[in-house]
């Protein structure tokens, strides 16, 4: 199974350590599905973290260890599409992953956007509780 966890996912598993983000974070540790990343997400998720870590939201070491594990165990693709199905520019970064890297999933908590589309080119827009259930 290929995902697509948008930077929203990533982060919430640090503010909150919610159980349903928590138990998708087991998952991929798990190796239950294989994480997919572009360069520009990396560097989206960076700037995201390096915000909350100087609002002291979360620890410098935690952020740290996130994106190593993010640089280690995922899969970076080579995202080219031109992707513009999402009226907020940003989203189309996680749909053009999706659409290069085959993902069966894009899990996200933007429901404005993303998940209004439910669907995108073979991938499943779903929320983090929508992944635990398919």
């Amino acid at each position: 199974m290929r995902v697509v966890l948008d930077a929203n996912i990533l982060v919430s598993f640090l503010l909150t350590s919610g159980p349903t983000i928590s138990q998708i974070m087991t998952f991929w540790r798990q190796n239950k599905f294989t994480l997919l990343t572009t360069d520009e997400i990396l560097t989206e998720i960076k700037q995201v973290l390096a915000r909350f870590v100087a609002a002291k939201l979360i620890k410098e070491e935690a952020a740290l260890a996130l994106l190593t594990r993010l640089e280690r165990d995922s899969q970076l693709i080579q995202s080219l599409a031109q992707v513009t199905a999402s009226p907020d520019k940003k989203d189309n970064r996680y749909l053009a992953a999706a659409k290069d890297g085959q993902a069966d999933y894009l899990v996200t908590g933007d429901k404005k956007h993303l998940l209004a589309l439910k669907q995108f080119e073979g991938t499943k827009i779903i929320s983090p509780k929508e992944f635990l259930i398919d």
